[in-house]
């Protein structure tokens, strides 16, 4: 008996039947669908994979043979792969050709908009990488004595300085990122230098305080993997008072580099990943004049809203950098400024708040700082409260 085919196969050899009854005898369809060269052409328009409804993006995915197309050039991607049967088969992580492997090792931003080289009546499912929370993550040299901090905005982070920096990129108030108790693959992108070749994780459970550059001893996947993700479930110290307990931490490359940091998140690695995110890291050298500006006076209602006096000491030298904030409408009212941590730093009046960007490293990051106000009215305890949008930016 004739193999199912499709209503578009149909549609298309009835068209071909039609055109040969007018030229010709009655054709059997029967004998004709059962040709040879038909089932070819029949066999050739059912190739293709299968797409799980789940993947990102799957209203715009198209199956093929061996292919799926309408992916995104200049994204990462991952496939799960499960057979005929829907049996899990293995993680495949997207070259930048549009091929695939199952060594996060391997991966690339995509070129083209196509994944090839894929098994036809497999089933994939197609997940896009996702950019790290917004949030503040610590990052020290082995030689400190107290972490500073940078901020995650759109999926990338800014670091200045020439130490040999690490960056915790576990953040416990954000549960959509890096989980110290958790397995990772890590994969640098471009992948040349220290990180050639992707890292699996290494689990520290010494106590005590130790080193992390001496530390060599892993509970893990693998043993022998000096850089990579290290994750710290114990009482461990640097050794110059920093405590890395519950820390997930990467080694940052050198100044004037900016890399791609690709984790891959295990259960095990015989099932699906768990989460798959990037990491932009931007390397700068150490600034040498801030500039700042207020760009935004938001929130105050219209009974109050401050005149901000924004000329005082607004491009300094790193060095000795002091932004003085004044308020010049402020007779009659008390004041409470917070600085961008939600840090209080001034209750005096007049409404003048002096921020020590020197010695606070926080600021040293480009982009927009926000200054809380509170200004309570003496006459009747009524508080306005809003905030002073600061935006700075560091010169070399």
């Amino acid at each position: 008996m004739a193999e199912k085919v499709s209503l578009k196969i149909i549609i298309i050899l009835s068209l071909i039947c039609g055109i040969l009854s007018a030229c010709m005898n009655a054709v059997d369809v029967q004998t004709f669908l059962e040709d040879e060269k038909v089932q070819e052409i029949v066999a050739a328009n059912k190739l293709a994979v299968i797409i799980d409804p789940t993947s990102d993006g799957y209203s715009g995915l198209r199956a093929g043979n061996r292919t799926i197309s309408g992916l995104t050039p200049g994204k990462y991607y991952r496939l799960e792969e499960y057979d005929e049967t829907k049996t899990f088969k293995g993680n495949l992580f997207v070259q930048a050709d549009g091929d695939t492997w199952g060594d996060l090792s391997t991966i690339g931003p995509l070129t083209g908009n196509q994944i090839k080289n894929l098994t036809n009546d497999y089933t994939y499912k197609v997940k896009l990488v996702q950019p790290f929370a917004d949030a503040a993550y610590e990052y020290f040299a082995i030689s400190d004595t107290s972490t500073k901090t940078a901020n995650v905005t759109a999926g990338k982070i800014t670091i200045r300085g020439s130490g040999p920096y690490y960056l915790n990129v576990a953040n416990t108030i954000v549960t959509t990122t890096i989980n110290a108790s958790k397995k990772y693959e890590v994969m640098k992108i471009p992948n040349t230098g220290w990180n050639a070749t992707s890292r699996i994780s290494a689990n520290y459970t010494l106590a005590g305080t130790v080193s992390i550059i001496n530390d060599t001893q892993y509970s893990g996947w693998e043993t022998g993997k000096d850089i990579g993700i290290y994750q710290y479930r114990t009482a461990v110290s640097t050794g110059y008072g920093i405590s890395l307990n519950g820390m997930s931490i990467i080694k940052l490359e050198a100044i004037g580099k900016t890399n791609d940091y690709i984790f891959a998140e295990y259960d095990d690695i015989d099932h699906p990943v768990t989460n798959f995110f990037v990491l932009k890291v931007e390397r700068l050298d150490e600034i040498s004049t801030i500039t700042a500006t207020i760009t935004a006076v938001i929130g105050f209602t219209s009974e109050f809203i401050p005149d901000i006096d924004p000329v005082v000491g607004f491009s300094q030298s790193a060095s000795t950098a002091t932004f003085t904030l004044r308020v010049t409408n402020g007779s009659g009212y008390n004041f409470v400024w917070k600085d961008d941590q939600g840090v209080t730093k001034s209750t005096v009046n007049p409404a003048i708040i002096n921020l020590n960007i020197a010695s606070d490293v926080n600021w040293w990051q480009e982009g927009d700082h926000v200054i809380t106000l509170e200004a309570t009215r003496t006459a009747d305890s009524t508080v306005y409260s809003g905030t002073i949008i600061v935006t700075c930016s560091m010169g070399p």
